[in-house]
């Protein structure tokens, strides 16, 4: 469905307006709360639909084309405002009663950090050889960086992998993920309240993070980012008995988010990928994704629907067709990369492209109302908890701060069922759930120091 160019940009308009406005509208039912999970959804494709709005105002290429994106786009706002309101009017309010937290703070004892720490650098190391191993199987050679290009396009664009990664890496990695988040965990709870940064767990946290940067790319190292950030600031405002705006937070949170955009840009030259026009690198990051899903709606594409959700749960088929050599289960996302004029648009289409494409409309209201669901209940949930015992593993808190990246990253795809209909998040589950059982229950002594606040 086509318009003219004025009714075009009213649409983008429109939409950066209508986004804007279930921004301030969740923000005002959660209290001025900006963890609130709806604020977050909402107030990021704001931002990115802002970023469209200012390109087009500049280049006059990135207007709306199709009046089904403006409606697709209105969902998951429309969900996470409905859903928000229903929940901040049904559950008690605690605003006379403080949160209290015992007095002990999870910590683990300098030897077994010591060998974390040497466990992360053997995983690091059996990363790094494979993707020298998995480059040489190809032919490619030259630095590191040119390899881990090599791997990372044939990896994410292409299934005919001639090189498996070895068990011990493989289980390795998700092994070292799961003790990672739970030493973020332990290392949010110190810092604090105890105002105590642990440098050897920061260093475990940071080869993982490298580790990460070799297997999945700038994504993982984002997630942990976003972990850390986000769980400390839920932290301090339990502490200080407000769940509400501040000023302050607000400009450290864009700083933040500065930073991490400007360090994950000039990731690329590590990663051996081309460097663009800054400008047209931080629209592909930051508005790309609302044209790309309305070129994709413009377009006589059809559905592949050989199996049951053959883009939304990808990665899960394709693991199982790997395993069992079933072809018709491997498959390769249809995301051409785009261009505009002389602008690199990449192949990313919001949370919406793959539901739509796999269910319709139908689907993407489905899958964002089960998103919502999760995301809010379980915010107000841990909001609402007036007992914290800090000298023990949260899985809740640990598990929700985890895929919180996963609503950040909404615009850029499908993330959240990405991440959860996936056989790694099977095996991080286990393992976390295994530590935890250990650390809680057993209490190894041996390995466990809670500190006093």
């Amino acid at each position: 469905m086509s318009f003219d160019v004025n009714l075009n940009f009213i649409m983008i308009f429109l939409l950066t307006i209508f986004l804007i406005f279930f921004s301030l509208v969740n923000f005002i039912i959660s209290k001025l709360d900006l963890l609130n999970p709806a604020f977050i959804f909402c107030s990021i494709f704001a931002v990115f639909s802002s970023s469209c709005l200012f390109v087009h105002l500049f280049t006059g290429l990135f207007e709306i084309e199709n009046l089904l994106t403006l409606f697709i786009l209105l969902i998951g706002p429309i969900i996470f405002t409905c859903l928000n309101l229903i929940l901040a009017i049904t559950t008690p309010s605690h605003t006379n009663q403080k949160p209290t937290f015992n007095s002990h703070i999870l910590d683990f004892n300098l030897l077994f950090k010591f060998i974390l720490f040497v466990t992360q650098l053997f995983f690091s190391f059996g990363m790094y050889k494979y993707v020298c191993d998995f480059a040489s199987v190809y032919g490619v050679q030259g630095t590191f960086s040119e390899k881990l290009a090599f791997y990372d396009l044939i990896t994410k664009f292409s299934t005919d992998v001639r090189l498996r990664m070895p068990p011990y890496v493989a289980v390795g990695n998700v092994f070292s993920r799961a003790i990672c988040y739970i030493l973020i965990y332990s290392f949010v709870l110190k810092f604090c309240f105890k105002r105590k940064f642990d440098l050897l767990v920061f260093l475990i946290i940071a080869l993982n993070a490298a580790t990460s940067l070799m297997s999945n790319g700038r994504t993982e190292v984002l997630r942990i980012v976003t972990t850390v950030v986000f769980m400390s600031a839920f932290f301090e405002m339990l502490k200080n008995s407000t769940i509400k705006f501040k000023l302050g937070l607000i400009f450290k949170f864009i700083f933040i988010a500065v930073f991490t955009v400007l360090s994950l840009s000039l990731l690329r030259d590590l990663l051996g990928r081309e460097t663009y026009d800054f400008f047209k690198v931080i629209f592909g990051y930051m508005g790309a994704p609302i044209k790309n899903l309305d070129f994709y709606l413009s377009q006589p594409w059809a559905s592949d629907n050989r199996i049951f959700g053959t883009m939304t749960f990808q990665k899960f088929w394709n693991w199982i067709g790997l395993k069992l050599d079933l072809s018709e289960l491997v498959y390769t996302p249809v995301l051409p990369f785009i261009y505009f004029d002389n602008f690199r648009m990449g192949n990313v289409y919001t949370t919406y492209y793959p539901y739509y494409y796999d269910f319709g409309i139908t689907g993407c209201i489905v899958i964002l109302s089960i998103m919502s669901l999760y995301y809010l209940v379980t915010y107000y949930k841990l909001k609402g908890c007036l007992n914290f015992d800090l000298s023990k593993i949260n899985i809740q808190i640990i598990l929700y701060f985890y895929l919180l990246n996963d609503l950040l990253m909404s615009p850029f795809g499908a993330r959240f069922t990405d991440t959860i209909v996936n056989v790694n998040f099977f095996r991080f589950m286990i393992f976390l759930l295994f530590f935890s059982c250990c650390f809680n229950k057993l209490r190894f002594r041996l390995f466990k120091a809670c500190i006093t606040k």
